[in-house]
């Protein structure tokens, strides 16, 4: 598994991230159907993308089972 961005907060109340690209551009993700949120590859979970826009130099994604503010917050790290 590469890792290719990282879930840095919560943005909004509906349960979206912001995500720091890790890959050598943003594009990349926009690509992305699945993603896997996890701290390793041990507690990763298998997650549709939803959405996604780009903010900045981040990217703001909409992923599946994460729905509120209080999830994508436990999703960070």
């Amino acid at each position: 598994m590469i890792a290719v961005g990282r879930i840095t907060k919560s943005v909004g109340l509906k349960g979206e991230v912001k995500v720091e690209v890790l890959a050598q551009s943003a594009d990349r993700l926009f690509d992305l159907q699945t993603v896997f949120v996890g701290t390793s590859e041990e507690d990763a979970v298998k997650r549709a993308v939803l959405a996604a826009r780009q903010q900045g130099s981040f990217v703001v994604m909409k992923l599946e089972g994460i729905d509120t503010r209080t999830k994508s917050e436990q999703a960070a790290g």
